[in-house]
């Protein structure tokens, strides 16, 4: 009996690494990476994801999409939710360490509106938020829910609303008495 629950267990953390290796064939794809759910790809550009990510799919797929010339790189130890959406003309660069929820938009383009996306490592984007084209979200920053990234925002702060406005986490966090 515990042969059989060991085999379970291991065949539980290795689906989703041989998965992932199906799922993102035509993809640069580092060790350890696992895909839960549907992830779809159109990659005629570079997709190239690190280490140890994990990328979730549901109802509404992920969608990874690097047009023609264009790189959509992702950092190590990162985790992507389910019905996200990220779509590089040019450039999209996703640090080290980020959390990014479900239903989140990132494109470096929109309408008018062109540049590369830049975000740098240990950063959290909440439901919904959509990043555009040009900006730069600095190291340990905040999206909150809902919100729309304009502008560049600076390292250790949390950005609320639509447009985005970016305030430090020293302030948003109470001090204690």
């Amino acid at each position: 009996m515990n042969r059989v629950r060991r085999l379970v267990r291991r065949v539980k953390r290795v689906a989703p690494v041989v998965f992932a290796r199906i799922q993102l064939i035509g993809c640069e794809v580092g060790f350890s990476v696992g895909t839960f759910g549907v992830v779809t790809l159109s990659p005629r550009g570079l997709i190239r994801v690190g280490d140890k990510v994990s990328i979730s799919g549901g109802l509404i797929p992920t969608k990874l999409i690097a047009h023609r010339g264009a790189r959509l790189e992702i950092g190590p130890a990162c985790m992507l939710n389910a019905g996200s959406h990220y779509e590089a003309h040019d450039l999209i660069t996703i640090g080290r360490g980020c959390l990014i929820a479900s239903a989140v938009r990132i494109t470096d383009v929109e309408g008018d509106r062109k540049g590369p996306v830049i975000i740098e490592d240990d950063v959290w984007i909440a439901h919904g938020a959509t990043v555009l084209p040009g900006v730069r979200v600095g190291h340990g920053s905040v999206v909150s829910a809902g919100s729309v990234v304009v502008t560049d925002v600076p390292p250790h702060s949390i950005v609320i609303g639509n447009p985005g406005r970016a305030v430090p986490l020293s302030l948003a966090q109470k001090k204690p008495a």
